[in-house]
C-alpha cells in the first residue's frame, strides 16, 4: 500500500508492512512493522503471543519517520506506532502472514513505549487516542502540572 511505499522507498526499509490494531472499543490504530535492510542492532523481544521477535522503535526514531510520513501522505495515514520486525512472517504461499501481526499483543507494545518514555522523562502523545487526548489537560490543571 501506500505507507508500505514511502516506508521502503523513502525511509530505506527492506521490508514494510501496515496493519490496523484494535486497541480497544473504538480505538483503531495503524501500526508499522518494519525489517531493516541492513545488519540490525535492535534488543528485539518475544511476542509471547506470536512469538515473532519485535522491538519499538524509540522516540527520536518514531518521530523522524512521523515526520516522513506527514510531509508524503495524509494525518489518517500515518502510523501511531512503528515496530522493528527481526523476520517478517510469512503464509505456506510465501506471502506476508498479516494476521498474526494484527495478533501481536497490543498491551506489550504500549507498556514499551510507556517504559521508554518514562526512561527518557517525556511524554510522546504521538500514539493517544482522542480520549486521552481530551482528558490529560485536565489532569495537567488537576495536578497543577505542564508536560
Amino acid at each position: 500500500g501506500e505507507i508500505e511505499n514511502v516506508l521502503i522507498k523513502e525511509a530505506g526499509f527492506k521490508d514494510a508492512v501496515v496493519v490496523a490494531k484494535n486497541f480497544g472499543k473504538d480505538d483503531v490504530r495503524i501500526l508499522a512493522y518494519l525489517k531493516s535492510a541492513g545488519v540490525s542492532q535492535r534488543n528485539f523481544k518475544t511476542d509471547k503471543t506470536t512469538g515473532l521477535q519485535i522491538d519499538v522503535l524509540q522516540k527520536v526514531e518514531s518521530d523522524a519517520l512521523r515526520e516522513l510520513c506527514a510531509r508524503l501522505l495524509p494525518e489518517y495515514m500515518i502510523p501511531a506506532l512503528f515496530v522493528a520486525i527481526n523476520s517478517m512472517p510469512l503464509t505456506p504461499n510465501a506471502k506476508t502472514d498479516r494476521k498474526l501481526l494484527s495478533e501481536i499483543d497490543a498491551s506489550s507494545l504500549l507498556d514499551n513505549v510507556s517504559k521508554q518514555q518514562r526512561q527518557a522523562g517525556c511524554m510522546d502523545t504521538s500514539f493517544w487516542n482522542a480520549t486521552e487526548l481530551k482528558i490529560k489537560p485536565l489532569w495537567e490543571a488537576a495536578l497543577g502540572i505542564k508536560n
